[in-house]
Parts: structure tokens; sequence; C-alpha cells
């Protein structure tokens, strides 16, 4: 079973907690191989509260479909709440094997910032 290269994305504006709960959740099936801190950034394009974000780097067996199905049921399982300036728990995948998805985040500040983080580890 071959294992892919992934790097994900958390994010909360409700409480810095829900990111290492969705952490050790995956943790069933993602190996967190390097983890950035956890930082309080701006909203971007909404009103509402700072969010916390965080960037993990990991391995998977998962194909993208999968790891994709999973990271949805875990934001569920969270009791993820988007809305009206609320989002109670985000976790995007943000690169799979060589592909980077979701890219003008990648030009963004703190993600620049958070994957310096885990290169250096």
């Amino acid at each position: 079973m071959s294992q892919h290269y992934v790097i994900i994305a958390l994010g909360s504006n409700v409480s810095r907690d829900l990111l290492p709960k969705a952490r050790q959740l995956m943790g069933e099936w993602l190996n967190v191989t390097a983890a950035s801190d956890i930082i309080a950034t701006e909203p971007i394009g909404m009103s509402s509260p700072d969010f916390h974000n965080q960037l993990l780097e990991c391995t998977t067996a998962l194909t993208l479909d999968r790891l994709t199905l999973r990271t949805k049921a875990t934001e569920q399982t969270l009791g993820r709440q988007h809305g009206k300036g609320i989002v109670s728990i985000d976790i995007d995948i943000m690169q799979y094997d060589d592909t980077r998805l979701h890219p003008d985040d990648w030009n963004r500040e703190y993600i620049i910032e958070l994957y310096r983080q885990i290169k250096e580890q």
C-alpha cells in the first residue's frame, strides 16, 4: 500500500481547541510528520473573530477521494458550522502528492509562514 504526501490546513474562528481535536481524530488514517504552530490571523473577506490556523504535513494510504470524505466526516463529527461569520472547524487538503490544491491560498502570507515552519522541522 503506497503512502501519499499530504498537507492539511486546519482553521477555526470559534475555538483554538478544535484544531488538536481534529488532529487527534484524523490520526486514525493520517500520519502527521510535522506540524506548524497554531497562529491567530485576521479573517479574509468576512467580518468575524480572528481565525486559529495550523498546517500539518502528513502521509496517508488514502486516495484523494477517500481523504476528502474522511476530512468532511471529521468536520461533521466536530460539529462544523459555517455561516454568518462563524467557521467552527475547517479542514482543507492543501496538497496531495505533487498536486497543490487551493492555489490562491498558497499565496497567503500566513500559509507561507506555516509552511516554512513545517519545512524547518
